[in-house]
């Protein structure tokens, strides 16, 4: 593996543990009936996060620290990053509904391999939040949150 690609798998990694740090913080400042799921989500985040850190480590050590030629970034991980963050903190401001349709619509339409219309990631959108409304209301009587803006 070259130094380039392992300086990105580093930074990836260390930036995914704090991530997933802010996760799972997050996730215990919900209501106490409807924290159970983003808790889960938080601590799966948390290992997956840790596993791949501990995988990075031993490359870390064939790294140079002092690089000759300016390399150009690759911004693809940092976006995926962003917008998972800003979905994790506008959940509790609008609500998990609202939050998950945004994100899966703005991630679907940027990183969509497959050019379909609008009225095709809506669809996708509104299908998957059918099948989590049906599983943890329906199924589980588990309330997701609500969040500030539609809880007045």
């Amino acid at each position: 593996m070259e130094a380039k690609e392992i300086k990105k798998e580093c930074t990836l990694a260390v930036l995914l543990l704090a991530t997933g740090g802010l996760v799972l913080w997050q996730a215990y400042s919900y209501e106490p009936e409807s924290r159970q799921f983003p808790v889960f989500l938080g601590w799966l985040f948390m290992l997956f996060s840790a596993i791949n850190f501990v995988r990075v480590v031993p490359l870390f050590s064939k790294l140079s620290l002092i690089s000759d030629k300016f390399e150009k970034k690759s911004f693809l991980p940092l976006l995926v990053l962003a917008f998972v963050s800003l979905y994790t903190l506008s959940i509790p401001w609008i609500g998990y509904y609202p939050a998950t349709c945004l994100f899966l619509l703005i991630f679907m339409l940027t990183f969509g391999y497959w050019k379909k219309s609008a009225k095709q990631y809506l669809l996708a959108a509104a299908v998957f939040l059918g099948i989590v409304y049906l599983f943890f209301s329906v199924v589980l009587g588990t309330r997701l949150p609500m969040g500030e803006l539609f809880g007045l």
